[in-house]
């Protein structure tokens, strides 16, 4: 998505993103598939392997969709993506980034890529 319209804003959400995607304390973004398979592997499971997929789900952006991608918690143990963010940037700056993507994204379809883990692991 071009940023180029929140001027200065958008470096600073850029860096904020950035930080989290580095933030080794968020559940989401600390571990990968080889993680999971070894901690598997350290608990006594056997024959353990695992595959990364990439999954593409067309979405549609309407108002719940936006509403839920900023505000819903999608995995147990971390918070919504706005509260995330909020570690990075202060309310107000969030808040026009946040108006000015919705309003870039509001009524298109696109296609979201997800990584999925498949793991496979035997008791021993």
């Amino acid at each position: 998505m071009d940023l180029r319209g929140l001027g200065s804003l958008a470096q600073d959400f850029i860096a904020a993103e950035q930080a989290m995607w580095e933030d080794p304390e968020d559940p989401e973004m600390n571990f990968d598939e080889c993680t999971l398979a070894n901690d598997l592997r350290a608990v006594g499971f056997v024959r353990v392997s695992s595959t990364l997929e990439r999954l593409k789900k067309q979405r549609h952006a309407n108002e719940r969709y936006l509403h839920d991608f900023w505000h819903k918690q999608w995995f147990p143990g971390r918070k919504p993506l706005y509260e995330v963010l909020m570690r990075h940037l202060d309310r107000e700056h969030l808040d026009t980034c946040v108006e000015f993507i919705n309003g870039e994204l509001r009524g298109r379809e696109f296609t979201r890529e997800l990584a999925a883990a498949l793991i496979a692991a035997m008791c021993p």
